[in-house]
Formats: C-alpha cells, structure tokens, sequence
C-alpha cells in the first residue's frame, strides 16, 4: 500500500496531516483517507524539516499498520 501525505499548518499551535491510501498507483480512487491533528512541534526553520513536520507525519503513521506500507510520499 502506498500513502501520500500533506500537513497544514493553521496557525503556530495547530497542524493538520492528512493521508491518502491507495493500493496500486493505477488506483484511481483512495481506500483511505486519514487525518490528525498536532499541536506540537518546532516553528519553521529551513533545512530543518524533521522539527516542524516529521512530528505530525509521525503522529499520523500511528494510525496505519506500517507493516502494510510499501510507499510513503510526502
């Protein structure tokens, strides 16, 4: 399964992450579409994008069986 993944940032407290699952690349459309909500994580700081995002990313990879997982694009 390969799971493509986005994160908004609405404000310098609250992030949002999303996660759209497919099953094959020829899918044209998702099985699954996830999201979370993070409130922690670094203000940005170029180059230094596992303080700001890798946190939500994480928090979202939570909610999938990472044994599943062949793909993640961010």
């Amino acid at each position: 399964m390969t799971i493509g993944i986005d994160t908004y940032y609405r404000s310098d407290s609250d992030a949002y992450t999303v996660g759209v699952i497919f099953d094959s690349w020829t899918d044209k459309v998702p099985r699954q579409i996830i999201s979370c909500k993070t409130s922690e994580f670094a203000p940005y700081i170029p180059g230094e994008f596992y303080k700001r995002e890798l946190p939500c990313i994480l928090d979202l990879l939570k909610l999938v069986d990472l044994e599943e997982v062949d793909t993640i694009i961010l």
